[in-house]
């Protein structure tokens, strides 16, 4: 992560204990058979620093049943996990980090309840067409506001004030917007016909509206204006 200049920055880890996986590990390596089955025979190993424990502890088991695990990696909500490794198996909650590796070509494999699960398919594909809606409407659109975080960590305003440039290049009028606190629902009290965000990509990876773009999105396209 990025920190402000002259600022110190502290990071806790926020584990859970050992013992709240315990028991849930010996459910899932007594019925592991339909899980080594799914998996392929050589992947990654991603992790959120809560399932730290767990993680490591699976690695052992699938390296003794066979498997080849490539690495075994940390994931943070708001950076891009970067593996050259096709298939990845994510130990964590929630789907936000499972779709956004999904939608960088990655095979996603998801441990949860004591179980492997392959990420659904209709989950992607939601995803990427919502990606498809917003980027055209944000070529439609005569206002764009820019979103940009004051918190560590999120703070890209060198990247946001360097996209607003480019974005009057397109005779579109761009507006910067700076918060400590992200809400897309605030986003309507402001007359603005699309936003483009460049703090934590979750941001309009759950907006449902195709109303917000993350700008490496817009980065991505085959375009020579961004």
């Amino acid at each position: 992560m990025k920190k402000p200049a002259n600022t110190n920055v502290l990071f806790i880890e926020a584990r859970k204990k050992g013992s709240f996986f315990d028991s849930e590990l010996r459910m899932f390596t007594g019925n592991a058979a339909d899980a080594l089955e799914t998996l392929p025979k050589s992947f990654s190993i991603a992790y959120t620093i809560q399932y730290k424990y767990i993680a490591e502890r699976l690695k052992l088991f699938f390296e003794k049943n066979g498997k080849k695990v490539y690495e075994i990696m940390q994931v943070v909500g708001c950076s891009a996990l970067k593996t050259k490794e096709k298939n990845v198996l994510l130990i964590g909650s929630g789907r936000f980090h499972a779709l956004q590796l999904a939608v960088q070509g990655k095979n996603l494999y998801v441990y949860e309840n004591a179980g492997i699960i392959r990420l659904n398919r209709q989950d992607i594909d939601r995803l990427l067409l919502n990606k498809k809606v917003a980027l055209s409407k944000f070529f439609s659109a005569e206002s764009v506001g820019i979103i940009t975080s004051s918190k560590a960590g999120q703070n890209n305003l060198a990247v946001a004030l360097s996209l607003k440039k480019r974005i009057e290049k397109l005779g579109k009028k761009p507006f910067l917007f700076i918060s400590g606190t992200i809400s897309t629902r605030e986003l309507e009290n402001f007359n603005i016909d699309f936003w483009v965000n460049t703090a934590c990509p979750g941001i309009a990876v759950y907006d449902d509206s195709k109303n917000v773009l993350n700008y490496t999105d817009l980065k991505l396209q085959n375009s020579t204006s961004l």
